[in-house]
């Protein structure tokens, strides 16, 4: 799976992830694109939309379910949809833990972001459920 998306977007996340202590998160708006026997192989993420968090601490973030709803509304009236969600991993590998996965899977997510933030610096991993290796990471202009 190869995951593109614009860098700029995918830095200014890096930079809200190295300037916080608390995981943040954004919703990934896009398309799915199928090339191989109507198999999804690319993911292009057009935009990141940060929604009111319910809860965020060091450990995990939670978006409510209405805010999630609003965000899938908006997307579909611009013929896109909700194709993951991206989040920081304070102090942690960009490795998706167990409520990670659940998450990924209860919400039918194509993929899923982490940023890893060590001493400033950050590692990014996009995942998705096809594979047990992250996906192939490229940037394109919008």
């Amino acid at each position: 799976m190869r995951v593109r998306i614009v860098k700029a977007q995918l830095d200014h996340f890096r930079r809200k992830a190295r300037s916080s202590r608390r995981e943040i998160m954004a919703i990934l708006v896009g398309e799915p694109v199928c090339f191989d026997n109507h198999k999804t192989t690319r993911i292009d993420v057009v935009r990141f939309i940060y929604p009111p968090l319910e809860k965020s601490d060091g450990m995990q973030v939670i978006i409510g379910d209405a805010e999630i709803r609003k965000i899938e509304e908006a997307a579909r009236r611009k013929n896109l949809r909700v194709v993951g969600a991206i989040h920081s991993h304070p102090n942690d590998t960009p490795i998706m833990s167990e409520q990670d996965f659940s998450a990924h899977i209860a919400y039918g997510d194509a993929i899923t972001g982490i940023v890893s933030v060590f001493k400033k610096r950050t590692r990014v991993m996009f995942w998705s459920m096809g594979s047990p290796l992250p996906c192939n990471l490229e940037y394109y202009q919008p």
